[in-house]
């Protein structure tokens, strides 16, 4: 469907996620301590009417030991979901000229479609779609054997830039490529192609292809390519190293990197948080730069930050 596609307005997974865990608290006195015993699940359905979900197509991220770990396995699977579809659109339809992400806020604590939950909370999607809804969206993905990089720009001018293209195999870098590129204006506007790439992929739990975009010593857009799900995906971890400078009694400034590779950082905290991003792959060499506003913060200390990955935090 997406090649056809002149205006898409229905682009959510019918399954979604739930609000997180403070906003359960806050809207339906539901707290996480009494939901991760056995048989928690039954607890559930009796106070909710709701089963349990067992789709996982995207994520496989469905660790069900405790409520708490249910909620952010939904989140996954959405934020996958949300960019197979988005990414879809945006980058590999050249006939695609409008997108709408309508359910953009949830009616309820417990109603599906939404990327900001009722309370107010942002989920992992809609930091995906801060990123896909940017003027400029460079996209890499399988093409049977070829790997394909593409870019999708709606800014009010061409642009210049540096095409940055890395492949790694267990942490360490295989091949690095880069290109110069003019970006014109519109959709799915090829930047490069790896003809037969993926015939020297010979570990596909463990290799990946990093992309990023320069324009004015600055990246725009990056995308990551795993040959396999996200779940199935593990290479050894190293640390994430944090610097934090405080520039306003609201706001904050993190710098992040890693030594190895994080393939999803999240960004926590005891207060509810506005991010210029959250929930992105970082690679080694690359020093990641966050905003942080502090929304909402009912300890009136400075909030305390939980900075991770799937596999590791500090």
């Amino acid at each position: 469907f997406p090649y056809t596609t002149l205006f898409r307005s229905e682009t959510c997974w019918y399954m979604g996620a739930y609000s997180r865990p403070e906003t359960l608290e806050a809207c339906m006195g539901i707290g996480m301590e009494d939901f991760k015993e056995l048989g928690w699940h039954k607890k559930w359905q009796d106070l909710t009417s709701l089963g349990l979900l067992s789709n996982n197509q995207y994520s496989e991220y469905h660790i069900s030991g405790s409520l708490q770990q249910y909620l952010r396995g939904l989140e996954i699977e959405q934020l996958q979901a949300d960019y197979q579809a988005l990414s879809l659109l945006r980058c590999r339809s050249s006939s695609c000229n409008g997108l709408i992400y309508w359910p953009l806020n949830k009616g309820g604590p417990l109603f599906f479609y939404g990327c900001i939950d009722y309370y107010g909370y942002p989920l992992m999607s809609y930091y995906l779609l801060k990123r896909l809804y940017q003027d400029i969206v460079v996209s890499v993905y399988r093409d049977i054997s070829d790997i394909r990089i593409v870019v999708s720009n709606v800014g009010i001018s061409c642009q210049e830039g540096i095409l940055h293209i890395i492949h790694s195999k267990n942490g360490m870098i295989q091949k690095t490529f880069e290109k110069k590129v003019s970006i014109n204006q519109g959709n799915s506007i090829r930047l490069y192609d790896m003809d037969d790439y993926y015939s020297s992929i010979t570990d596909r739990w463990t290799e990946f292809m990093y992309v990023s975009l320069e324009i004015d010593g600055d990246v725009v857009a990056e995308d990551t390519l795993f040959f396999c799900s996200l779940y199935e995906f593990e290479i050894e971890q190293g640390d994430i190293i944090c610097s934090v400078e405080k520039f306003d009694y609201n706001k904050w400034a993190l710098e992040i990197e890693t030594e190895y590779f994080a393939k999803l950082v999240e960004i926590e905290a005891d207060a509810k948080l506005m991010l210029s991003d959250n929930y992105f792959t970082l690679i080694p060499g690359r020093r990641k730069k966050i905003e942080v506003t502090v929304l909402e913060n009912k300890s009136g200390a400075d909030p305390s930050l939980i900075i991770s990955s799937l596999d590791n935090s500090i």
